[in-house]
Formats: C-alpha cells, structure tokens, sequence
C-alpha cells in the first residue's frame, strides 16, 4: 500500500497464480463428474471445451515466454561443468550430457542437487498439458502418431530458441519435453480408464449402457 492506492508488482510467477486459477476449479469438477450424476453436472463437457480453450491461449503465450524471454536451462555450478559443457557443441546431441556433467560436478564440488531436480521436473511439467490434450484428441488413432506429434512440440521449442534467442538446440530438452508429454498422456489414460469403469463410458463421450 501507497497512501491511498495499491501497487502490485509484476512477477513471472504470478502465471502460476493464473494458472492455479484454472487447474483447481478443473480438477474438482471433473471429480464432481466422475461421482456425481446430478443434473447440475450435467454440462460438464461444455464447460470442459469452454474451459481448454482458455487454458489453450495460457498455454500458448506461456510456451512464447519460455522460448523467448526465458529458457529452461541447467546452470552452470563450476568453472570446470561450463568448460565441458562449451568446449565441444557437438555433445549437444548426446541424451542428458548435461545432466550427467551436474551430478559428476555435485559430486566433486559437494553442491546442492536440487537445482537439478527443479530443472528436471519444470521440463517435464511444461509439456504434460501437451500430452494430455494431444491422447485426448487422438485416443482412437495408432500410437506412431501420438509418439510422433509428443516430438513434435519440443522439436518446434528447440528450433525456434535457436533461431530466436540463439541458443544451441539440445537433445535433452527434447526427450525431456517428449517424458513430459508422456507423463500427459499416461494421465489421460488413467483418467479415461476410470470414467470407463465408474460411469460406463469414456471421459467427455455420452453414457452407452444404462442400467435400468
């Protein structure tokens, strides 16, 4: 407070508030309409679709933040991680180099590990939406297109940060973005499976057995 006026400064964190704002209100309703058959859940779908194409806007100006103002990247904890991580971009192409360069550093030098866990579980959490979405639309078609279209995001990611911000594409945070994407979609599929044995039917399609 200012006198008689509010301030409130802008942070990059406050989209985790915008985000909480729709995944709460989300998850209960899609537990009130697993177990609940009264005639106000009746709607669901609807508010479900108006719902993702909300979070759809989010998401897609949160992925432009990401790639443009501010990158998921591992730090660099020592001189001697940056130099082996730098001295040759061709490791670039070698699946979790850097991730391995931080646990062999953390070990010698006796730092913390958690950045490391951060950095692993913010990569994963940034595509599991993606994931999830992406079985839900295609749940009925062959698993090399769903496989292929969990590449695709992290693919386009890395291509535009590089030719945006100039930063070297790297492998790892493409097969983590895809582990996010899987995670996702395990999700959708845990959920599914439950709508199809507590309500006889998949998530957001009609009931087809009626039990009179």
């Amino acid at each position: 407070m200012k006198g008689e006026t509010f301030s409130f400064e802008y942070s990059q964190n406050l989209l985790i508030l915008v985000l909480l704002n729709w995944l709460m209100p989300m998850i209960c309703s899609i537990l009130h309409d697993l177990h609940d058959s009264r005639e106000q859940y009746h709607h669901f779908t609807s508010f479900f679709k108006k719902s993702t194409t909300q979070f759809i806007i989010y998401y897609i100006g949160f992925l432009a933040l990401l790639i443009v103002v501010k990158p998921i990247t591992l730090p660099c904890i020592s001189d001697t991680m940056r130099l082996s991580i730098t001295e040759d971009t061709n490791r670039n192409i070698i699946p979790f180099y850097r991730i391995a360069c931080y646990i062999e550093d953390s070990i010698y030098n006796q730092t913390d590990i958690s950045p490391l866990i951060q950095y692993i579980i913010v990569s994963i959490l940034v595509t599991l939406p993606y994931g999830f979405y992406i079985s839900l639309l295609f749940k009925n078609k062959g698993h090399i297109l769903r496989l292929f279209l969990l590449f695709l995001l992290p693919i386009v990611m890395e291509v535009c940060k590089h030719y945006i911000t100039h930063e070297v594409a790297d492998v790892e945070h493409i097969l983590l973005g895809v582990l996010g994407g899987l995670v996702g979609s395990c999700f959708f599929f845990l959920l599914n499976s439950r709508y199809s044995h507590l309500k006889r039917h998949e998530f957001l399609e009609g009931r087809k057995h009626f039990n009179w």
